[in-house]
């Protein structure tokens, strides 16, 4: 995606530090990227985790779920 012109992303990880190696890849390809705590199994805290991502990134533009871990390297 970042190839694509995908300039923008936040990551919505359990534990954002778990999230550095994707993050330094998104970089790397030359992304700004952050992670932010989400807890897919936490549906109240949904809203919030969004409206986080949105004041980071202004308006949303694609939302992809994958509710597994990140690659470990």
């Amino acid at each position: 995606l970042v190839a694509s012109r995908c300039r923008s992303v936040v990551l919505g990880v359990r534990s954002p530090q778990s999230a550095t190696p994707a993050l330094e890849r998104l970089r790397s390809a030359g992304a700004a990227a952050e992670a932010i705590t989400f807890d897919a199994d936490d549906p109240a805290s949904h809203a919030g985790v969004l409206a986080t991502a949105a004041g980071i990134l202004g308006d949303i533009d694609m939302v992809v779920m994958q509710l597994d871990e990140l690659e470990r390297e």
